[in-house]
């Protein structure tokens, strides 16, 4: 068990109201035995003036990587995840972000959703219970969908652990 850090800085969430775009992922291998589970989102303004314009997160899962595809972004390896105890071993998952391809076949019912205005910042935490979880084969991405046609940039991270 361990719990590491998948960062995104300055990811932009596009400008096309009712399309999400992925800013970052965790990604589950087809590994038997692999899983991780979101226990901590924080996300806000990338630089100081955050714009007064809203947007809806969600964190969606896709219940088969195989089925769909993975996407193409920023690729964090397991190896160079950030490690809260850095006596952790390296994670059996890897995460992403800044996506330009988006993954496929995202799951509709979303695991957590919340709206957001860009001038402020949310800091969700889940207990082991009832976090966003993912199992061997299995994504769990942290997408945006902006209110307006105007693109926001953010930063933030999500603590993944591995259980």
């Amino acid at each position: 068990m361990g719990m590491y850090i998948i960062p995104f800085e300055g990811v932009a969430t596009g400008a096309t109201p009712g399309t999400e775009k992925t800013l970052a992922l965790l990604h589950v291998p087809n590994t038997a035995g692999a899983r991780g589970r979101i226990r901590e989102l924080v996300i806000g303004p990338h630089d100081a003036a955050g714009q007064d314009v809203s947007f809806t997160f969600s964190l969606r899962r896709i219940a088969s990587v195989s089925a769909g595809g993975a996407g193409t972004g920023t690729t964090v390896a397991a190896a160079s995840l950030g490690k809260r105890d850095p006596g952790s071993p390296d994670p059996p998952f890897s995460g992403g972000y800044n996506y330009s391809a988006e993954p496929t076949t995202y799951e509709t019912a979303a695991q957590f959703v919340a709206g957001m205005n860009a001038r402020g910042g949310i800091i969700k935490e889940w207990g082991p219970e009832d976090a966003p979880r993912a199992e061997a084969d299995m994504i769990i991405g942290l997408l945006a969908d902006p209110a307006t046609t105007t693109a926001m940039v953010v930063s933030g991270y999500l603590a993944v652990e591995s259980y």
